[in-house]
């Protein structure tokens, strides 16, 4: 478990890292005006940190269940335990990136100092505070640009217990609609949910392998750098802002992600301490990067070239980021006080379920378990 976890956070490192870097060259104008040049190619993939965070994000939350399930032959889920837990991991955080946003902007409008391109004015308003707090994006206007993710992130947790249940009961039914969805994201169907709803459950498909052993070392390295080499050249030729998230690019963060669990160097490298260190902040980093980047970028522009403000942007959002989780995240993570409000919030969701009429509780049983009962 310990080694997972380690090379798990290694993969968040490099998702994290990726995102800052792009988010530098698109706010630096150099590099943004650079054309098709190949480090403008290779910085705009880093967009695809994001899709390699949806993946993890299915592959963490699925991989307990479904270890307990393959020990066991059966295993209990808990539902409002489960959304108690996501709500403290996820909510205080964002709602502290929320606030240190408006202040910022705040004291930026008051002085008269235009707001950095990621941050929406619109969105300093009271209503527009209050619809980002309660994860409603329909305008698309955020204090951070970056915060669309987690309007995305929060209503997966909602479908999370079903798709599982689904992988464990029915697992053709959950290929199929996975299958459905990125197809439906191959027409460009306009739900952004839809869109991305395919690589959460291959994180949950990629978590079922691993748990089984099923990786296929032999194969896993081939099909990532393939699928990489594909999806990068199913993007070439895209601007800055209008990068494809398709599903080519989804298939290849999950093929990096089984390579990772199956081939024991990669798993080393991405167990290293450093990069260990940065997946365990990514999600602080995250959270605050993309202002501080377009920030420094504005200012250092005009005193310094544009790679040096490159490697500031970059440096300082990392810097930023790592101070911000340890101050609004860790407290959240694994602690006291963390444990404390779990065990506060879970008999109020308990309480909403009942009122539902909804049971809150899950049985997952092994195929070969199922059968036995029945027998």
């Amino acid at each position: 478990m310990k080694e997972r976890i380690s090379y798990i956070d290694g993969l968040r490192g490099i998702a994290v890292l990726a995102v800052v870097l792009f988010h530098a060259g698109v706010h630096n104008s150099a590099l943004r005006g650079a054309g098709q040049t190949p480090l403008a190619f290779v910085l705009r993939q880093g967009c695809h940190g994001v899709d390699l965070f949806f993946i993890l994000s299915g592959f963490c939350l699925a991989y307990p269940a479904l270890a307990r399930l393959r020990t066991k032959g059966a295993a209990a889920f808990d539902v409002s335990g489960f959304a108690a837990r996501r709500i403290v991991r996820i909510v205080p955080p964002y709602y502290a990136a929320i606030a240190l946003f408006a202040f910022l902007g705040g004291a930026l409008l008051l002085f008269h100092v235009p707001l950095p391109e990621p941050m929406a004015r619109e969105a300093l308003t009271l209503g527009g505070i209050v619809k980002q707090a309660l994860f409603l994006d329909g305008d698309r206007k955020f204090l951070d640009a970056s915060f669309w993710t987690l309007a995305i992130e929060f209503r997966w947790y909602f479908m999370f217990p079903v798709l599982l249940w689904i992988w464990v009961r029915f697992p053709k039914a959950f290929g199929a609609i996975a299958v459905a969805a990125m197809v439906a994201g191959a027409t460009r169907i306009q739900n952004v949910d839809l869109f991305f709803l395919p690589f959460f459950m291959l994180g949950i498909v990629a978590a079922g392998l691993h748990v089984r052993g099923l990786a296929l070392p032999a194969l896993a390295i081939p099909a990532a750098i393939v699928s990489t080499i594909v999806a990068g050249a199913s993007t070439a030729g895209n601007g800055w802002y209008f990068i494809e998230n398709g599903p080519f690019w989804g298939v290849a963060m999950f093929c990096l992600v089984v390579a990772a669990g199956a081939t024991p160097l990669l798993r080393r490298v991405l167990s290293s301490g450093p990069i260990v260190f940065l997946g365990s902040v990514s999600y602080g980093v995250y959270l605050v990067h993309e202002p501080v980047v377009a920030l420094i970028e504005r200012s250092a522009s005009a005193h310094m070239g544009a790679a040096f403000s490159y490697g500031v942007a970059v440096a300082g959002a990392l810097a930023v980021g790592t101070v911000f989780s340890f101050a609004a995240e860790r407290p959240f993570v694994s602690s006291a006080l963390r444990d404390r409000i779990v065990a506060r919030l879970e008999p109020a969701v308990r309480l909403i379920f009942a009122r539902l009429g909804t049971s809150d509780a899950m049985e997952l049983q092994e195929p070969q378990r199922r059968e036995a009962l029945a027998a």
